[in-house]
């Protein structure tokens, strides 16, 4: 999956109405060197808006809302983490180096396993394998 088939996914029903209107400001992004995809719409906090959250069958409770300048954005939420992919990296893109510890999935389903890359990529599932992030331990509790 690709990060605009996880947005058209997110939006759903509502794709066929969206998509020009990220499209088109995809297509500005580029001529200011980003090759994000947006994902936020832009809207007057208004249910009458065409774009509105409510004019396209979200209720508020389904979206991420941003006030930025004046202007009201918002997105379904489950498009929260999309500028990171939760911290997850893809291995087409990026492989980690062989000595790193690192959380992967087997395709696309995050595993509870914590090895150092070798030891996968040696392994009878390294084709399976379709995202990685660095293993980070969690510091124990303060108090």
């Amino acid at each position: 999956m690709t990060k605009q088939d996880a947005i058209q996914s997110a939006y759903g029903h509502a794709w066929e109405r969206v998509k020009d209107e990220l499209l088109t400001r995809s297509e500005s992004m580029l001529a200011l060197n980003s090759d994000e995809i947006p994902s936020f719409i832009e809207c007057f906090y208004d249910e009458d808006d065409p774009f509105s959250p409510e004019a396209l069958g979200f209720d508020r409770s389904q979206i991420t809302e941003l006030t930025y300048q004046d202007t009201y954005l918002w997105r379904p939420s489950v498009l929260d983490g999309l500028e990171s992919n939760n911290g997850w990296i893809k291995i087409e893109e990026q492989e980690p180096e062989d000595a790193q510890l690192v959380e992967y999935c087997i395709n696309g389903v995050p595993g509870d396993d914590i090895e150092q890359w070798s030891s996968i990529k040696n392994g009878t599932g390294a084709g399976l394998v379709t995202h990685w992030r660095r293993y980070v331990p969690h510091k124990p509790p303060i108090y």
